[in-house]
C-alpha cells in the first residue's frame, strides 16, 4: 500500500500577519516579567504574550489591507488580490485575540488595558495623517510597549523596565527610518518621511545622532549581558552605517543587522 505523505504549509494569510514580528512581541512580553523577577513564567505572562502576539498580527494585517493599493508600487500584491479573504481572516484572528484579551482582563485589568490601548492605536495608525515622523514614533511606541507589561502587572515601573522600553523604542525607531530609506522613491507624494523630506544624505546624518539614544540605554542598563550584546550590536550597526551613508541600497543589510540585534537582546533578557 502506498504511503500517503501529509505535509503542512502555513496559511498565506497567517504569513501575511508577520508571525515573527508577533513572536517578537510575545518574547518581549515574557522578558518584561523576567526582569521583574517573576519565578512562574506561565499563566498571566504566557496569556499576555499570546494576546500581544495576536494583536500585533492583527495590526499588521489590517494595515496591509488599508495600504493594499499603495503597496502595489512595492511589488506586494497579495493584500490587493485577496482583499475580501484577508479582511475576513483579520476578523477571525481579531475575534480570537479579543477573547484571549477578555480572559486576560479577569486576571489583570491594567495589563489588558495596556494591550487594548496598543491594539486600538495600532489599528488607527492606518488612518493617521502621514505627518512627519509621527507614524514612526507610533510604531516604535507600540513595539516597545510589551516591555512594560510586567511592571504594569506588578503595579509599578522600575528603572530597569523603563530602560528596556527606551532601548527597544529607540532601536525600532531607527529600524523604521531604515524602512523609509528602502521605500523613499515609492513614498514620495504619499508619506512625509525623513528620506522624502530631507534626502538620503541628511537622513543618514540624522541616523548618526539617533544611534546615541540606544547606546545610552545599553550603557546604563544593570545587566552586563545587555551592555555587551547591545554595545557589540551598535558597533556593527555603525560599521554598516559607513556603507549606508554612501549607498541607500545598503539599508537592507542594516535592517537585517537590526533584526539580529533585537533578537539577541531578547535572548539576553530571557536567559541572563
Amino acid at each position: 500500500m502506498a504511503m500517503i505523505e501529509v505535509t503542512w504549509q502555513p496559511s498565506k494569510f497567517w504569513l501575511a500577519g508577520r508571525p515573527l514580528t508577533g513572536f517578537y512581541a510575545f518574547l518581549l512580553t515574557i522578558a518584561s516579567f523576567v526582569v521583574r523577577g517573576e519565578d512562574a513564567l506561565w499563566g498571566v505572562p504566557i496569556l499576555a504574550g499570546v494576546v500581544f502576539w495576536g494583536l500585533t498580527m492583527s495590526i499588521m494585517l489590517f494595515n496591509d489591507w488599508v495600504d493594499r493599493e499603495h503597496d502595489l508600487k512595492k511589488g506586494k500584491s497579495f493584500a490587493n488580490e485577496h482583499a475580501d479573504e484577508l479582511i475576513r481572516y483579520w476578523v477571525r484572528l481579531s475575534s480570537v485575540t479579543a477573547m484571549a484579551l477578555v480572559v486576560l482582563s479577569w486576571y489583570s485589568v491594567p495589563v489588558a488595558s495596556l494591550c487594548a490601548m496598543v491594539w486600538i492605536v495600532g489599528v488607527l495608525y492606518s488612518y493617521i495623517p502621514h505627518w512627519y515622523l509621527v507614524q514612526n514614533i507610533i510604531v516604535a511606541l507600540c513595539s516597545g510597549a510589551p516591555a512594560l507589561v510586567g511592571s504594569c502587572y506588578r503595579g509599578d515601573i522600575t528603572h530597569e523596565a523603563l530602560v528596556i522600553f527606551a532601548l527597544f523604542f529607540s532601536l525600532i525607531l531607527i529600524r523604521e527610518v531604515y524602512k523609509d530609506i528602502e521605500d523613499a522613491e515609492i513614498d514620495a507624494g504619499y508619506k512625509a518621511t525623513m528620506p522624502v523630506r530631507l534626502g538620503h544624505t541628511l537622513t543618514a546624518h540624522r541616523l548618526l545622532g539617533m544611534y546615541f539614544f540606544p547606546a545610552l540605554c545599553v550603557a546604563v542598563h544593570p545587566n552586563p549581558w545587555i551592555t555587551g550584546v547591545g554595545g557589540l550590536g551598535l558597533a556593527v550597526l555603525m560599521f554598516k552605517y559607513s556603507e549606508l551613508l554612501g549607498d541607500p541600497k545598503k539599508v537592507v543589510a542594516s535592517k537585517a543587522t537590526m533584526n539580529l540585534i533585537l533578537m539577541a537582546l531578547l535572548l539576553a533578557l530571557l536567559f541572563t
